[in-house]
């Protein structure tokens, strides 16, 4: 398959791809499925206004691989939500992210 011109190929990682969520944030039976331990990363687009209104150079919400991104909150306000509802499904925020 041609994907913008490149050579794609379609792959499955299947059942051995899960992984156990971190114990000290996990309920019995949580999984992730190709993540680095936890389903989705969120940010506010409000945070990232204000990181990049203190930096030189402003970075793009691309490079925090964020793959939810909010819009309408306060700056960092993110960081004490236990969680976020998107239509019908209601999400749990367990921890901020730990990458430095």
């Amino acid at each position: 398959m041609s994907l913008w011109g490149v050579e794609v190929e379609a792959v499955s990682c299947g059942g051995e791809a899960e992984r156990p969520v971190h114990p000290h944030y996990r309920r019995d039976g949580d999984l992730v499925g190709f993540a680095d331990g936890s389903p989705f990363l969120l940010l506010s687009k409000a945070s990232l206004d204000d990181l990049n209104g203190r930096l030189k150079e402003p970075v793009q919400v691309d490079r925090f691989r964020a793959n939810i991104v909010i819009e309408g909150c306060a700056p960092y306000e993110e960081d004490s939500w236990r969680g976020v509802r998107m239509g019908g499904v209601a999400f749990r925020v367990v921890k901020p992210c730990s990458r430095a």
